[in-house]
């Protein structure tokens, strides 16, 4: 949950709003009713934010490491991770992916978590995909249209 939270924070500005797991409440007679949230706290300034996305998002390219994470029609901004733990006397390994999309205009973050993968160790590789599945139905499902700029990366050469 932390670290959905630090992607969601980037992805909103630099402001950290307060985590919770509950949207909105639904009466015996059908009414929802919104739950509040508190005002956010600005951690990180707009513009060290915004330097993160296009970082995020360099690394979801066709030559980043998180390539698989590619939701087509969207911009998707993420992270790969590999980690190795410690587990009963021996390691295993930690396979990760989280997103958010659609990176010009951010409405969700998914966090995929693989423990002791098999075809691979490497975030990018099994953990990506499923992202990519999971945030595709998720965009799809809520109607949120494509993306209509395109993404411009940082130049790598001076």
């Amino acid at each position: 949950m932390q670290a959905t939270q630090v992607f969601s924070t980037v992805a909103n500005g630099g402001v950290q709003m307060p985590a919770s797991m509950v949207a909105a409440t639904r009466s015996t007679t059908g009414e929802t009713t919104p739950v509040e949230s508190d005002e956010g706290t600005r951690v990180v300034s707009e513009e060290t934010a915004a330097r993160l996305m296009r970082m995020m998002e360099s690394a979801t390219s066709a030559e980043g490491t998180g390539s698989a994470a590619q939701v087509p029609g969207y911009r998707v901004a993420g992270k790969t991770g590999t980690a190795q733990m410690f587990e009963g006397g021996g390691t295993t390994y930690v396979a990760s992916y989280i997103g958010v999309a659609p990176a010009d205009d951010p409405r969700y973050t998914v966090s995929v978590f693989l423990k002791s993968p098999r075809s691979s160790i490497y975030g990018g590789v099994v953990a990506a995909p499923v992202f990519s599945e999971l945030m595709g139905y998720t965009l799809r499902k809520a109607g949120v249209p494509p993306s209509d700029e395109p993404f411009k990366p940082f130049p790598t050469t001076w």
